[in-house]
């Protein structure tokens, strides 16, 4: 039996959950591709498009499981239900209903248990303002016009999370509401540092991965961000900033300020401040990760920059750790001036990790 499945609902299917993620099932069978899917490209996609689902398409293809996913650029004729896994921009709103995008997903729902996706379709909204490559801030234009992301003050989305986000559907994950995911509320699951944002699948979508696919072992990463889940929005999860928080009473938020166009957090000389972060274990198995906590005179975090302390943390996959650790700061800052409080996970680079690039992040500080 061919069944089709809209991206935002189901229909006629189940759905499977572990500590982590949830994926489609068809009578308690997952439903899955039987063998890794290329996504072809609509060849009216400009480049700064092609480049950002280049993009998505090799974070997918380095999570620690045998599937991967090709792009083919270059496809002249594009249409839902024809047998080919496709992708392009729209203009018809009764695709959308609302979303920036959307998957068709086609699998084939058998009585032997041979349950598999045979057809993925992705579309985006053309109508929508978009932000392709991965600044935070971008000029762009003969009158020098100023591009932000959504997630960072601006009017944009970011086209790289919002693809990540539509992947994970064509490659059998569902909405998740109950993690910081990227099958949640992907304008808010990035990894900062500096003016550089990218988007990334994250430990939760990983975990559900892993769940649908055979695992390929040796595959190890850890990251650090400045994103949290806070709430749940029907079946998506709500993310906020992380936060800085008094020594007296660690449960009470600094009060916050603007630092650099992004919420920072009011700080005096000397004082000790509790300091929140998202540590994630995207990798294959347990990590025994050096955690280093820093002050910069920019947002741009690095082991140069001076180290304040330092923790170990366990990383286990599919938990998500939001943690609050005890910083104190100089007592020579000077005042009225901004700084950053940074954390490096896998500090003195130990771990061998597909991706290094996302082991620093940062949060604002505002000295009075």
């Amino acid at each position: 039996m061919k069944v089709f499945l809209a991206g935002v609902a189901l229909i006629g299917i189940g759905s499977g959950r572990a500590a982590a993620a949830v994926w489609l099932e068809c009578d308690g069978d997952k439903i899955q591709w039987l063998s890794d899917p290329t996504i072809r490209v609509d060849d009216s996609i400009h480049a700064l498009a092609e480049q950002g689902l280049d993009w998505v398409v090799d974070r997918w293809s380095e999570n620690p499981t045998v599937i991967d996913v090709a792009l083919r650029l270059g496809e002249r004729r594009v249409s839902r239900d024809n047998g080919q896994n496709e992708v392009w921009f729209s203009t018809s709103d009764d695709v959308f209903d609302g979303s920036s995008g959307v998957s068709y997903i086609w699998y084939e729902c058998g009585s032997d248990g041979n349950d598999e996706i045979t057809e993925t379709d992705v579309l985006f909204d053309a109508d929508r303002l978009w932000t392709y490559g991965d600044s935070k801030v971008s000029i762009v234009g003969e009158f020098a016009e100023e591009i932000r992301m959504k997630a960072y003050g601006g009017a944009h989305r970011a086209f790289r999370a919002t693809a990540m986000h539509e992947f994970g559907h064509s490659l059998g994950l569902q909405h998740h509401d109950d993690e910081y995911n990227v099958m949640g509320d992907s304008q808010r699951h990035l990894h900062a540092n500096g003016n550089v944002v990218r988007a990334y699948p994250g430990e939760d979508a990983i975990g559900g991965l892993t769940s649908l696919y055979e695992e390929d072992l040796g595959h190890e990463d850890v990251s650090v961000t400045h994103w949290k889940w806070v709430g749940r929005n029907e079946e998506y999860s709500r993310h906020g900033r992380t936060q800085i928080f008094s020594e007296d009473n660690f449960a009470t938020e600094l009060e916050t300020t603007e630092v650099d166009d992004e919420t920072g957090f009011l700080v005096d000389n000397g004082q000790e401040i509790w300091v929140q972060f998202s540590y994630e274990n995207n990798g294959s198995s347990t990590q025994e990760a050096d955690v280093g906590f820093y002050l910069s005179t920019n947002n741009l975090i690095s082991t140069w920059d001076e180290r304040l302390s330092g923790r170990t943390l366990t990383l286990v996959q599919n938990d998500v750790y939001t943690k609050r650790h005890r910083v104190r700061l100089p007592n020579d800052l000077d005042p009225d001036t901004d700084y950053w409080i940074g954390a490096i996970v896998d500090e003195d680079d130990e771990i061998d990790e597909v991706v290094e690039w996302n082991n620093a992040t940062y949060i604002g500080i505002h000295v009075r």
